[in-house]
């Protein structure tokens, strides 16, 4: 097993620096850099890794705010549950950022306001574990696949207008695979946004390793990040870092409910951004 660990540590510190599409979503996983391809266990799977959401016990449902640049806002809302038939995932992002554009300059439109730019997305997920139709050894892990299909509008607007002429709609998919050799050590890869609708839409790839230990110390390795989560009873502690970029997070869980909380610290020249979840998770 240490054999397995060692490689999966060395392949992911090989690989840093290769491009990758990237969410700041969920205060948990910001909390630990956005090291989630391999932890992917909760909600925010979707986002992260689909193939995440096969592995819930129960239906849960999780919502984040908060501020990632200056002025500018989020907000996220996804929702799993396990079926018969695999896992099934819906998600919603909105994302509006504010600039110093002016449209009479950016769209040859005559307003004093500056133009915001919005994002939003819609997303639909499906995860399946192999182990649930395939017979295999209990020493050879467990491994699932999951798939996401997204809707992407981006539009330019100010308070007063919309304008439907700078409205783009994309539609995009990914495909993630985890792997969980052990309760110990789990592998996950994620190709993003690997079939688009549109050139606007840049694919990339993200990969992973997380160590768990004693089911108190979770320890993450993504291609850019790397992050920690300590579990101290009902209580929870994160830090990561990616890119250069520290993250710090906290929550705590009362009964079905979870609350987290995270801190990213944008460098000089940018606010730094705190983020807030609540999530509710019924215990079985």
């Amino acid at each position: 097993m240490s054999k397995h660990i060692i490689a999966c540590f060395l392949i992911l510190f090989a690989l840093v620096g290769t491009s990758y599409a990237s969410w700041d979503i969920g205060a948990r996983p910001i909390g630990m850099g956005g090291a989630f391809v391999a932890q992917a266990n909760d909600a925010n799977a979707v986002f992260f890794n689909p193939a995440g959401i096969a592995f819930i016990d129960n239906w849960q449902v999780s919502g984040t705010t908060g501020g990632f640049m200056e002025d500018a806002s989020l907000g996220m809302l996804s929702w799993a549950i396990p079926t018969q038939y695999g896992s099934v995932g819906i998600a919603f992002t909105d994302k509006s950022i504010p600039t110093n554009i002016q449209p009479e300059i950016h769209l040859g439109v005559n307003s004093p306001e500056p133009v915001n730019i919005a994002a939003n997305t819609f997303m639909i997920s499906y995860a399946y574990e192999l182990n649930d139709s395939i017979r295999v050894k209990d020493n050879m892990g467990r491994l699932a696949f999951g798939v996401n299909i997204k809707s992407i509008t981006n539009a330019d607007y100010n308070s007063k207008l919309l304008y439907e002429n700078q409205r783009l709609a994309e539609t995009s998919a990914d495909f993630g695979v985890l792997y969980k050799i052990s309760p110990l050590l789990s592998v996950g890869v994620v190709a993003q946004d690997i079939i688009n609708s549109s050139s606007a839409v840049s694919p990339g790839w993200n990969a992973g390793v997380s160590l768990n230990i004693n089911d108190a110390i979770s320890l993450n390795q993504d291609l850019n990040a790397t992050g920690i989560e300590i579990l101290l009873g009902d209580f929870a502690l994160r830090a990561g870092l990616a890119q250069g970029i520290p993250s710090f997070g906290a929550g705590v869980k009362l009964g079905d409910i979870s609350f987290d909380y995270a801190f990213k610290d944008a460098g000089v020249n940018t606010q730094s951004s705190h983020f807030f979840s609540l999530s509710y998770a019924p215990i079985l």
